[in-house]
C-alpha cells in the first residue's frame, strides 16, 4: 500500500492548514487524480479484504481530516460494504460527523440508525464513548440536547486500542490508526510517538524518527520514551543494537514498566 500512502501524503501536504468548509488549495484535476489512484491501489489484487478495509479507513480519515468530506464519505461507506470480521466503528461514526458537519439532517438520521444497528450486531466494538457519542446524536435529532457534538476522529486512536493491535502483532493496522502529524516535536515523546517510530521501523524501514528531537535533549534519561528511542536511533544507523543500551532496557521494562514490555518485544523483532 506504499503509493497510497504517499497519495495521502500529498492530500495532507496539499490541503493542509485551510480553514475553510474545503480546501481549496488542490484543484480538482488533482483532487481527481490522488483519488483515481487510490482506486487503483484499493482494486489490486494485493489486497486482502482486511487489508482493503484498513486503506479504505484510512483514505477516509485523511479527506474527511483535510475537509474533503464527499471524498471521505466514498471510502467509509465502501470500508462498511467489505467483507471481513474486523472493527468498523470509524466509518459507522465518522460517517455521522460528516452529515453533522454537512447540516444535513436526513443523512445524519440515516447514519445514526445504521450505526445503532452496527454496534447491536457487533457489540464487542462497542464502549462507553460510543454509547456516549450515539446519545449525543439522538440527543441533537430529537433537540433534547443543545450542546453542540463533535468530531470522533481522536477516540479512535486510544491508547488501549492501540497497545491491543501491537500486543496482538497487527502492525499495520496499528500505524493505520496514528496521525503522522501529531508525532514528536519538543517535548512531545509520548507513548503514540514511540509506537508510531516502533512500527514505522519495523514496516517501512523508515530511518527518520519522530522521537529525536527529545531523545537528543535527554540522550541518558531512564525513561521508556528515550530507551526505545535510542535503541531505534542503534538500528536504523547501524542495523544492530548497543549492548548496554539493550541490556540497560531490560532492566527497565523488568523492573519499572512491565506493563510496557511489549515495545521492547517489537524492538527484538527487529534483531
Amino acid at each position: 500500500m506504499k503509493s497510497l500512502f504517499l497519495s495521502l501524503l500529498f492530500i495532507c501536504t496539499a490541503g493542509h492548514a485551510q480553514s475553510g468548509p474545503q480546501s481549496k488549495l488542490i484543484t480538482p484535476e488533482q483532487l481527481k487524480a490522488i483519488e483515481e489512484q487510490v482506486d487503483r491501489e484499493l482494486l489490486s489484487n494485493k489486497l486482502d479484504n482486511k487489508k482493503k478495509l484498513i486503506a479504505n479507513l484510512l483514505a477516509g480519515r485523511e479527506f474527511y481530516q483535510y475537509r474533503f468530506f464527499d471524498k471521505s464519505k466514498k471510502y467509509y461507506q465502501s470500508a462498511k460494504t467489505i467483507e471481513v470480521r474486523e472493527n468498523k466503528s470509524e466509518a459507522y461514526i465518522n460517517l455521522m460527523a460528516i452529515a453533522l458537519l454537512s447540516k444535513d439532517k436526513k443523512e445524519l438520521q440515516t447514519a445514526y440508525a445504521e450505526a445503532v444497528q452496527y454496534f447491536k450486531m457487533n457489540p464487542d466494538y462497542s464502549s462507553e464513548s460510543t454509547q456516549y457519542y450515539l446519545q449525543a446524536i439522538e440527543g441533537h435529532l430529537t433537540g433534547k440536547s443543545k450542546e453542540a457534538v463533535k468530531g470522533f476522529y481522536g477516540q479512535f486512536v486510544s491508547e488501549a486500542n492501540l497497545i491491543e493491535l501491537v500486543k496482538s502483532k497487527q502492525y499495520a493496522e496499528a500505524l493505520s490508526k496514528l496521525n503522522p502529524e501529531r508525532m514528536g516535536g519538543p517535548d512531545n515523546t509520548n507513548l503514540e510517538t514511540i509506537i508510531y517510530d516502533l512500527l514505522n521501523v519495523k514496516l517501512n524501514k523508515t530511518k527518520v524518527l519522530a522521537c529525536n528531537e527529545e531523545y537528543k535533549k535527554y540522550p541518558n534519561a531512564y525513561t521508556y520514551s528515550i530507551l526505545i528511542c535510542g535503541l531505534l536511533n542503534d538500528y536504523v544507523n547501524t542495523s544492530k543494537f548497543n549492548p548496554e543500551r539493550l541490556k540497560r532496557a531490560e532492566k527497565y521494562f523488568t523492573e519499572e514498566a512491565p506493563d510496557k514490555s511489549y515495545m521492547l518485544e517489537l524492538v527484538k523483532e527487529m534483531k
